[in-house]
């Protein structure tokens, strides 16, 4: 059992380092067209979650309109709020305007 618990740790930080370029790939591209907002797609499997938290929080957050998140497994892992209660996490998400969904279909 603690092995699993070691490798999926270690999966976590390295997702969690590819999260981290994302936002400076995104960071870049903001920098290039600051006449732009945007919106965020992603899903909570590979550190896009993580993502969505950063943009919403760092120096481009006023044009960060909504982050749509498809929810394709938990999303204890690879968030900022992971420490914090279910209740407090899903009001913290809304203010920031990530918003998850489960299905692409209505």
């Amino acid at each position: 059992r603690t092995g699993s618990v070691i490798g999926r740790n270690a999966t976590n930080r390295n997702w969690t380092a590819v999260g981290r370029q994302k936002v400076r790939s995104i960071d870049l591209y903001a920098a290039l067209y600051p006449e732009y907002d945007m919106v965020f797609f992603g899903d909570n499997g590979q550190a896009d979650l993580l993502v969505a938290e950063l943009i919403t929080t760092n120096k481009i957050a006023d044009r960060v309109r909504m982050c749509f998140i498809h929810k394709i497994q938990s999303n204890q892992d690879l968030s900022l709020l992971s420490s914090f209660p279910d209740h407090q996490r899903e009001e913290e998400w809304a203010a920031r305007n990530i918003v998850f969904f489960e299905t692409y279909m209505g």
